[in-house]
């Protein structure tokens, strides 16, 4: 790119840059867009993109006072902060399989934070007169596993009974 010399002060100079003509700017532009498309790819694979290490199998079932809860989403997380996270939602009868964010089945060796959402119930219609309800964040609880490819990895998790998530104020 051409440019100008000019004299800021004693033995130094400062460079200058023309402003570039319509033909001048096409690798500027040609750069931006490989640069959007790296971003892109990058968003689409996602965050932690490969396995970075073995899977195993993992399954487990989700209770609530002894009963099983369907519709939980349940999200096992490295603890090291190495790898992608692997999840699953409970079927009818509280039941889940883990699948890997790179949609391999299973988890990644190691310990894990487990996540657990219950999803809420609908709220109920309101009554003449009063304000509809609003349903409260669904709660999470946390628990800790150890995803092992020597050992059977089932795990049950007992979340504890709530009260009403409903509030109509």
């Amino acid at each position: 790119m051409p440019h100008l010399a000019t004299q800021s002060a004693p033995g130094r100079s400062t460079r200058l840059h023309k402003r570039p003509t319509a033909g001048q700017n096409q690798p500027i532009r040609s750069l931006a867009r490989l640069a959007a498309l790296c971003v892109g790819s990058l968003l689409l694979t996602g965050c932690g993109g490969s396995v970075s290490g073995p899977l195993a199998e993992v399954t487990g079932q989700v209770t609530r006072g002894g009963e099983p809860l369907e519709g939980v989403n349940v999200m096992f997380i490295p603890q090291d902060g190495q790898g992608a996270p692997s999840g699953a939602v409970t079927d009818n009868n509280g039941e889940f399989r883990l699948t890997h964010s790179d949609g391999s089945p299973g988890a990644l060796l190691g310990s894990h934070r487990v996540v657990i959402s219950v999803s809420g119930e609908e709220p109920p219609p309101p009554e003449a007169g009063s304000r509809p309800a609003r349903q409260a964040p669904a709660p999470e609880y946390y628990k800790q596993a150890e995803v092992s490819a020597e050992e059977d990895n089932h795990f049950l998790f007992e979340v504890p009974q709530g009260t009403s998530r409903y509030r109509t104020s």
